[in-house]
């Protein structure tokens, strides 16, 4: 079995109203199907960090954003049959550059919500994205 470590990515991109923005992944996805989460994903060689988040939430959502700095670092594990993988995943936060850009979904996702703290357990999140959440929460946002 193949065992190596990964980088991804992922945006905590607040609205006027302190919202954050959540993604669901579409159903049709091998890996958490149907489940919310923050928009990103993986770095290809070669990128920073930041380019990787920029290139994702454009690709995701189809907006323009500003890396603005890091939140939190977290991993978890992916495994199957071939490999197991441990995703390293530095979530930064961000602004989004136009206001007036609309999101537009790719296909790897099906929904998207801004959301308050306070409203988040209306979302099915995972134990990790939970985790990311509680770490980000405590932080004063102007």
């Amino acid at each position: 079995m193949n065992q190596y470590q990964q980088m991804s990515v992922g945006a905590w991109i607040l609205n006027d109203k302190k919202e954050v923005l959540f993604v669901k992944r579409a159903k049709t996805e091998d890996f958490m199907p149907g489940q919310w989460e923050l928009p990103g994903g993986g770095s290809d060689f070669g990128e920073t960090p930041e380019e990787a988040l920029k290139r994702e939430i454009k690709e995701e959502c189809g907006i323009d954003i500003k890396v603005l700095n890091p939140l939190t670092v977290e991993t978890y594990f992916i495994e199957n049959n071939q490999e197991n993988i441990q995703r390293i995943e530095i979530i930064f936060y961000c602004e989004i550059i136009n206001k007036e850009q609309k999101i537009t979904l790719s296909s790897e996702h099906s929904d998207f919500k801004f959301l308050s703290l306070e409203n988040l357990g209306e979302l099915d999140l995972s134990e990790y994205m939970k985790s990311i959440v509680n770490a980000v929460k405590t932080i004063n946002f102007k």
